[in-house]
């Protein structure tokens, strides 16, 4: 069975129009009087014909109840297509006598919404015409129709939000809520970051399921473009106020802080004016504008008044946004108080920013020297003990910490793939979580705030790859002997400066124009903000223009796995380089020992020649033949311990060298046929990702113009 509901409003609306029936009936009873009175000649003569008494009865009272049943009418057929009945369509027009029943199962937000619009509407239309009486009933009907919402809107201003601190939720937790009220109580748990947005939001013509899980972004673009609030006009202006208001004024008292802490603020709200006391100052502004001294070209009958009923209704909006500004500012500035004093705010700010950012330079670059260092040792880098004392090591570079460590939580997934030196995709699953006191979860605990640990891990990549390009030394290394062709160091140095330029183009595009830009922008954004509600309209638009510049986003898909593809080429190159290095130094080393070892057994020859030289001018007299001294076997047995230990101190000097990958040999292809490939390769994705560049730049997003930054950026390839 459909329940049914009691509605305020709708008993409002009723009672002015008992009211409006009461007068018309004592204007009859008057006018009665006077047909009588003349007819017996005691009062003042009158003519009375029945076209007279017609027109009177129609100006008066006729065209007015029409007004108000047709009124009646539009609610129910508007709402027919809503409650799932087809035989209103039809039927209504037929219905005589309206009763407060056959409005009994509309809802109690959409009944009072509908029923104030159609009367502000019909109003709006008579004075269009020019019907001041008919617009003049109506607005007075309005005023008394409007009070008991009005009513609903001080007490929700004044009391807040209901919070219950409990496991569950009974149903007398949401009833707490008027039903009349244009504002929806969310199943969503209190301690939830998403409470404050999701928690308590405004009546919309299509009311979405308490459980839906919607993507942010694109629930935010539903919000802007599709959904249409169930407000009634003239409260429009003031909804989001009042939503704000409520919200920061019962997270207030939960915590234990009174947001009206002023007496006089106190006495004011408990002295709530009524709808019909602002409604008659608002009467009392628009009689002293200006804008009523003028009239019209041509004169009309009432032609002052209907100008002044059109002001009061164009100002009352604006009126009472102007009434409420006080209760608004107080709540909103205790609660802007909380978050920067008591929370310290933008202390956590900062020290999220130098953690997932890197913005502490000194600290954050001994923090990836030590992953990395573990990494190329081939140890456990995503050992969480290591990486916790790293980070406690970091956070006291300064005097003063410039990060609480216990805050961080660490979390390191992936099987094998995090051990793999070769790739940059070992860092994909670490991610670092920040902790925050409450209410600053509703602001930095949020799911947009998944994108920072996504920034973090694509900083930290980048990072792997520059220390591994910046950090190959071949001074002393490669030398090139007489025969050999130096081509292949020349075309190493000219693709390492490729390498090198392209990453640090990344990284300065990330840092400076990315990064520094809109960081010091969204730190403007939030200290200007008068309510905690701009916050995070702020924070989610920064850091979705950050997930769209750091091609995090899922339209910059293409381009995120073309950057990673060029990450993972420079890991490669290295990797060819060590392999290089290590053929090179080998036969370099066997070439100098062989030398040497002539060298010395040459020496040696000598010096026994030279030794039995001197012996033979000392002889005299004696003609023995002096035995040759073996001096091969010697040099022989010299020469092969010197290889021995050359050997051992050349396989040591390879163990401590950093290896990136497994071994590779040159036998199947030269070392600048793999050059050539590579620079081929890394030169078709530069050129990938600049023509993607281009595109974006040329659209008409936000981020387009910085998009255009890196795009001119990328001109500098081919020169």
């Amino acid at each position: 069975m459909r329940s049914r509901y009691f509605c305020r409003t709708l008993e409002a609306f009723a009672e002015g129009v008992h009211k409006y029936i009461i007068d018309i009936e004592k204007w009859c009873a008057e006018r009665d009087e006077a047909i009588v009175q003349a007819r017996n000649g005691v009062g003042r003569q009158i003519v009375v014909t029945l076209l007279s008494l017609h027109y009177d009865v129609k100006s008066k009272a006729t065209a007015t109840l029409e007004l108000l049943q047709d009124i009646l009418r539009r609610l129910l057929r508007s709402e027919s297509h809503h409650l799932g009945d087809t035989h209103h369509q039809k039927d209504v027009e037929m219905i005589g006598f309206l009763r407060a029943i056959d409005f009994g199962p509309i809802a109690p937000h959409r009944l009072s919404t509908r029923l104030l619009d159609f009367i502000q509407d019909s109003i709006d239309t008579q004075l269009a015409i020019g019907d001041y009486h008919a617009a003049s009933k109506l607005s007075e009907l309005f005023v008394a129709t409007a009070e008991p919402l009005w009513k609903s809107v001080g007490k929700w201003m004044s009391n807040g939000i209901t919070i219950s601190l409990g496991q569950g939720e009974d149903e007398d937790y949401f009833d707490s809520l008027d039903k009349e009220l244009f504002i929806r109580r969310r199943s969503t748990d209190f301690i939830d970051p998403e409470f404050w947005e999701r928690g308590y939001i405004l009546h919309t013509e299509v009311e979405s399921d308490d459980d839906e899980d919607e993507d942010e972004e694109e629930e935010k673009e539903l919000k802007q473009s599709q959904i249409t609030f169930l407000v009634p006009r003239i409260f429009m202006a003031i909804a989001e106020d009042v939503l704000r208001v409520g919200k920061a004024v019962g997270l207030l008292r939960a915590i234990g802080i009174e947001p009206f802490h002023d007496q006089e603020k106190l006495s004011e709200m408990r002295n709530w004016c009524s709808f019909s006391e602002l409604y008659q100052r608002c009467e009392t502004i628009a009689s002293i504008s200006p804008s009523t001294e003028s009239t019209e070209d041509v004169p009309t009958p009432y032609s002052d008044q209907i100008l002044h009923l059109r002001i009061v209704f164009d100002t009352l909006p604006s009126y009472l946004l102007t009434y409420l500004q006080p209760w608004c500012l107080a709540g909103q500035g205790k609660l802007n108080t909380l978050l920067f004093d008591d929370c310290a705010m933008m202390e956590h700010l900062n020290s999220i920013e130098g953690l997932y950012f890197m913005r502490r330079g000194d600290a954050m670059g001994i923090f990836c020297d030590k992953v990395f260092a573990k990494l190329d040792a081939h140890q456990k880098w995503h050992d969480l003990h290591f990486l916790n004392s790293v980070l406690r090591d970091v956070s006291a570079v300064d005097r003063k910490s410039w990060i609480d460590f216990t805050l961080v939580q660490f979390t390191v997934r992936g099987g094998r793939q995090r051990s793999n030196t070769s790739t940059v995709q070992c860092f994909e699953g670490f991610t670092a979580d920040y902790a925050v006191s409450f209410p600053l979860t509703y602001l930095l605990r949020r799911p947009s705030a998944s994108v920072y640990p996504s920034i973090f891990v694509l900083l930290l990549q980048i990072r792997r790859v520059k220390v591994a390009v910046e950090g190959i030394a071949l001074k002393g290394v490669i030398r090139p002997t007489a025969t050999e062709d130096t081509a292949d160091v020349n075309s190493f140095y000219a693709l390492r400066g490729k390498f090198a330029w392209a990453i640090n183009c990344l990284m300065n595009f990330l840092a400076t124009h990315v990064i520094d830009s809109h960081l010091r922008r969204f730190h403007g954004r939030i200290k200007d903000a008068q309510s905690l509600d701009e916050m995070i309209d702020a924070h989610d638009h920064y850091l979705a223009q950050l997930q769209m510049l750091c091609f995090l986003h899922s339209k910059t898909t293409a381009l995120h796995r073309a950057l990673m593809s060029i990450l993972d080429l420079s890991l490669h190159f290295v990797q060819c380089l060590e392999a290089y290095m290590t053929e090179q130094s080998s036969s370099f080393a066997d070439q100098r020992n062989v030398n040497y070892a002539h060298d010395e057994k040459r020496k040696r020859r000598r010096r026994h020649q030279r030794k039995a030289r001197q012996a033979g001018r000392n002889v005299i007299g004696f003609s023995d033949v002096l035995k040759p001294i073996s001096s091969d076997s010697s040099s022989s047995s010299d020469e092969e311990v010197y290889l021995e230990e050359t050997k051992d101190n050349d396989d040591k000097r390879a163990m401590r060298r950093p290896s990136l990958s497994a071994s590779i040999s040159f036998a199947d292809a030269s070392f600048a046929l793999k050059m050539d490939r590579i620079s081929e390769e890394l030169d078709g994705l530069v050129r990938y990702i600049r023509k993607a560049v281009d595109v974006l730049a040329g659209g008409t997003s936000e981020a387009a113009s910085t998009f255009g930054i890196f795009s001119f950026m990328l001109e500098d390839w081919d020169m």
